[in-house]
């Protein structure tokens, strides 16, 4: 949608993965390492360590941003993902150094298929309005 290169009528082949590697559908039950961040920085780094030679992801609690403002973030980036891709097309660039921008992940190649992915990117330093870049 966002990528530079021209639209296409359908689904660009890359981006199909074959029926026969696809993984079945589970109905398992995946217990995630549960990182606390209130912990000491020695205990955090180790079950970050722990979780991502384990499985690779883990949950991050306690890290000090209040629900509501996850909220209306959540919100806001649902809104800008729903308008028009003309309106969002200001944001569209391949510049890794602008603090804001739109891009597209069609570009990450997984070693076969790829996966499409539109990412905003929001980059602030703190505190908040001492950035000098876009």
């Amino acid at each position: 949608m966002l990528h530079l290169t021209p639209l296409h009528e359908s689904l660009p082949e890359s981006f199909i993965v074959p029926a026969d590697q696809l993984l079945p559908a589970t109905s398992a039950v995946v217990s995630l390492p549960v990182i606390d961040m209130s912990h000491s920085r020695d205990e955090v780094r180790r079950a970050i360590l722990d979780a991502g030679k384990e499985l690779g992801f883990f949950q991050v609690v306690n890290y000090g941003v209040p629900e509501q403002v996850i909220r209306d973030m959540e919100a806001a980036c649902e809104e800008f993902f729903k308008l028009p891709a003309a309106d969002k097309a200001v944001f569209c660039s391949e510049d890794r150094e602008r603090a804001v921008r739109l891009f597209s992940g069609t570009t990450y190649d997984t070693g076969g298929e790829m996966y499409w992915r539109d990412c905003l990117r929001l980059n602030c330093t703190y505190p908040i309005g001492d950035s000098t870049k876009d």
